[in-house]
């Protein structure tokens, strides 16, 4: 599928936007053509439904502030949402290369629009059958918390790997963790 009829789809299922709520099975091959045939994604899918529209428009934002940086660069793991749609949003839970989260993510959403099905689901990233990367497609567990990267602040993904012992790497582990109390 070329990057033009995929932006077509999108439109035409933000047109129509109607979820139906039946359950996705997790092993649906389109068939894509991949930039390399040595990724593959798994899919864990939930019952809960996802709003189309911010969906759609949360997988934009998302594609669009991670493909204006080098390809090959890992990123920090973080949660998107874009502003006025915060319904949904995009989290990484590993530091993950460029490619593999752009690739990840359009395979999910070519999926979702395919066969009109908009689910919340955990999409592990594959190369060469080693899992490298992880993220999540849901519907917003909290909508501000200023400083987690969920929109908030800088609009632009962290970069380079810290090192273990870096202070700002000791700060990030006690603001998820503080997060995840909250939850």
């Amino acid at each position: 599928m070329k990057s033009g009829s995929f932006l077509f789809l999108i439109f035409g299922a933000l047109a129509s936007a109607s979820a139906i709520p039946s359950p996705l099975p997790s092993n649906i091959s389109l068939g894509l053509d991949l930039p390399d045939k040595r990724f593959s994604i798994s899919r864990k899918l939930d019952p809960t439904l996802l709003p189309v529209q911010p969906t759609l428009l949360n997988i934009l934002h998302f594609m669009g502030l991670i493909a204006i940086q080098d390809f090959n660069e890992e990123l920090a793991p973080r949660t998107y949402s874009a502003p006025g749609y915060r319904q949904v949003q995009v989290t990484t839970y590993t530091w993950t290369e460029v490619r593999f989260l752009l690739w990840g993510i359009y395979i999910a959403a070519a999926d979702m629009v395919e066969i009109v099905r908009f689910h919340a689901m955990t999409i592990d990233l594959y190369w060469d059958d080693k899992l490298v990367g992880r993220m999540r497609l849901a519907v917003s567990s909290i909508l501000s918390l200023p400083g987690l990267g969920n929109g908030e602040g800088s609009s632009l993904p962290v970069h380079g790997r810290p090192s273990s012992r870096h202070p700002s790497w000791e700060t990030s582990a006690l603001l998820l963790q503080s997060r995840a109390d909250i939850l």
